[in-house]
């Protein structure tokens, strides 16, 4: 990870996006939630970690939510209220 981190620093010019998609396939024992939280931990200002997942990692996350910015979209931001899943059908309805 630091190798990363210092080729990102010496390397990248402009805002750079990591995404790593299907992260809960990872499974609960693995080095890499380690390996991970050291590249949060020492995040450079131009690289961004999108994680995508249907579980929330095992991350240390504490320290994140309190100095920098992070967001988590869960489930429940994601479900349609009834009165939009109505509106959602009603226009789907019309335009077909």
């Amino acid at each position: 990870m630091d190798v990363l981190l210092n080729e990102v620093l010496e390397r990248v010019d402009q805002q750079l996006i990591l995404v790593l998609d299907d992260y809960h396939h990872l499974g609960a024992d693995t080095a890499v939630h380690a390996v991970l939280d050291r590249l949060l931990a020492y995040l450079p200002d131009v690289l961004h970690v999108v994680i995508v997942s249907r579980e929330m990692p095992p991350l240390s996350t504490a320290r994140l939510r309190a100095q920098a910015p992070l967001s988590v979209i869960d489930r429940k931001d994601l479900l349609f209220t009834d009165d939009e899943t109505q509106r959602c059908f009603a226009r789907s309805l019309i335009w077909n």
